[in-house]
């Protein structure tokens, strides 16, 4: 059974819409992840290189090697293609053990709770980037 032309247009405008709100996705979280890594206080660089990309935060990340020079190393960049698609779950971590703590504000770089204070610009994100879709 052949489908209608309203059906066919109605299919294109539904696969034109998901793939809008998959940019929108991943494009939000892309800017969300960086937001934090770049903001990671930095004395040694160790914590802002940390920082990893995942579907489960059940994978093995090896933390940067301790003592290794990791303030000219360049904070990890999250690319488009590392997010999975609108829909899926995807985590920012790292496997730094006093992260909690700067995140706790024992930096003077940065405030306490800035994690918390990028995740709840969220919105704003996500409204920064539909506008220009």
């Amino acid at each position: 059974m052949a489908l209608n032309p309203f059906g066919i247009e109605l299919g294109r405008e539904v696969d034109r819409a998901i793939e809008e709100l998959d940019f929108i996705w991943k494009s939000s979280t892309v800017t969300l992840f960086s937001r934090v890594i770049i903001g990671t206080p930095v004395r040694t660089g160790y914590a802002r290189s940390g920082w990893r990309v995942g579907e489960s935060v059940d994978e093995f990340l090896p933390a940067p090697v301790s003592g290794e020079e990791t303030t000219q190393r360049p904070a990890p960049t999250i690319e488009f293609n590392e997010i999975p698609p609108v829909g899926s779950s995807v985590y920012l971590f790292a496997n730094v053990d006093y992260l909690e703590y700067l995140e706790d504000g024992t930096s003077d770089q940065r405030p306490n709770g800035w994690i918390a204070q990028e995740v709840e610009r969220w919105g704003e994100i996500v409204d920064g980037v539909a506008r220009y879709v």
